[in-house]
């Protein structure tokens, strides 16, 4: 009973972080009964202090509630400090160990989680140590962030971008983001290899597929058409559908067959490894 205060004072502190870090939060009542960061942190701090009575089942029990009613999963373990809010919140995995700062926003789909787990001699996994980040006061974490390892320290005042994947930490004031490459990586793109594979060596091949493939495109585009003015001269009426099927597999077959006669060989070439 003594430490509840000590919880009411931090549920205060997380609905005014609420309030003043989403802009469409039109007030702290709001906040309170619509924002379902508030019901996951909310129910956090009471099972956290469950969980350090050793009421574990409990405190596991809680969280696992929450996690169903908000998609955000905070194990019971997790050290927050006061100030916290998790805008949006959809995909949130709070770890066990993880130590968190205060006035530290976090956005949806952030990960603290663990590396690794070690494996003991018999096989089994090493429980009790510590397996997820820390995180320092003042920091952001957006949309997608994944940070792993317990010896990782994210310090105070920093910013971790979208997407960033973190296993190692990070000195204070510093602002971390996923570069985007400013030209495609043609080099290590799997289909441009195979195509420049090929035609490498053969522009004339190249020139003729392209020649080829555009007359196909324009004989399919045509046909119907012209063939159906010039036939229904000649063909009983509900008659030319059916021609135009038999004619188009017909065509079909021989170019298919004149083309991997023609450049089987070339094929085999290329495509060796």
């Amino acid at each position: 009973l003594d430490r509840i205060p000590d919880i009411y004072e931090k549920l205060q502190s997380d609905v005014i972080a609420g309030y003043e870090g989403d802009p469409a939060a039109a007030s702290v009542d709001e906040v309170i009964l619509s924002y379902p960061a508030f019901l996951a942190v909310g129910t956090h701090r009471i099972a956290h202090e469950l969980y350090l009575m050793d009421q574990k089942m409990v405190a596991r029990l809680m969280s696992e509630y929450a996690h169903r009613k908000t998609g955000i999963d905070i194990h019971p373990g997790a050290e927050i400090g006061r100030h916290f809010f998790i805008d949006h919140g959809t995909g949130v995995v709070i770890g066990e160990t993880c130590v968190i700062g205060e006035n530290v926003k976090l956005y949806q789909h952030v990960t603290l989680g663990a590396k690794s787990f070690p494996v003991a001699e018999d096989g089994t996994l090493v429980k009790g140590i510590k397996r997820h980040p820390n995180i320092g006061n003042n920091v952001v974490i957006y949309a997608g962030a994944t940070i792993l390892g317990g010896d990782v320290y994210i310090g105070d005042d920093c910013v971790i971008g979208g997407n960033v994947w973190l296993t190692s930490s990070v000195e204070p004031g510093k602002t971390v983001e996923k570069k985007m490459k400013s030209k495609p990586d043609y080099k290590n793109n799997g289909t441009f290899k195979l195509f420049l594979m090929h035609y490498k060596g053969h522009l004339g091949l190249f020139a003729l597929d392209m020649c080829c493939a555009m007359a196909v495109s324009a004989v399919d585009l045509m046909f119907p058409y012209v063939a159906k003015k010039s036939m229904e001269r000649y063909l009983p009426e509900g008659m030319f559908k059916t021609f135009f099927i038999v004619m188009s597999v017909i065509v079909i077959a021989v170019f298919v067959l004149l083309y991997n006669k023609i450049f089987a060989v070339t094929f085999d070439e290329t495509f060796t490894t």
